[in-house]
């Protein structure tokens, strides 16, 4: 399994995959072109491909100097739960520490569960609870790394 810097000829892969991922129970609508382009020039997209078909994928975009944002991770339902996501987080990770950001910031959903221990689980600590940061109900927990 192969990790792969994506790029502008992945757009339309990113975007679809976006809502193959998420579909229409997700909160927040898929990621758009503008988006892509926007975390292409201010970041990197890392995925994994899979018989020449994008299965997972990790976005991830510089905020200010030294910190990096993750902006969304992806993976295709029938890939899920294999250890995808955790693969494409330590390598971002690793980018990190080689590029010297010195931290990593997600905001993820208070009900996933499995993307909180996902985080937890690699170092990202918990600071806080920021209610209504979509909009009414839709809150998220800011977790943070600490690169070394």
């Amino acid at each position: 399994m192969r990790i792969l810097k994506l790029n502008e000829k992945d757009i339309q892969k990113i975007i679809d995959l976006d809502i193959a991922s998420f579909g229409l129970n997700y909160d927040l609508p898929a990621i758009t072109e503008k988006q892509v382009r926007k975390i292409l020039g201010k970041g990197i997209i890392l995925g994994i491909k899979e018989n020449g078909i994008l299965i997972s994928n990790i976005q991830v975009a510089e905020k200010k100097k030294n910190v990096w944002f993750i902006e969304g991770i992806a993976t295709i339902p029938e890939k899920q739960h294999k250890g995808l996501a955790e693969i494409l987080l330590k390598k971002a990770i690793k980018i990190s520490r080689q590029k010297r950001i010195m931290k990593i910031s997600a905001l993820i959903r208070p009900c996933n569960q499995k993307s909180i221990n996902l985080f937890l689980k690699n170092g990202f600590k918990k600071i806080k609870i920021i209610e209504n940061y979509y909009g009414k109900g839709k809150d998220r927990i800011l977790a943070e790394l600490a690169i070394k």
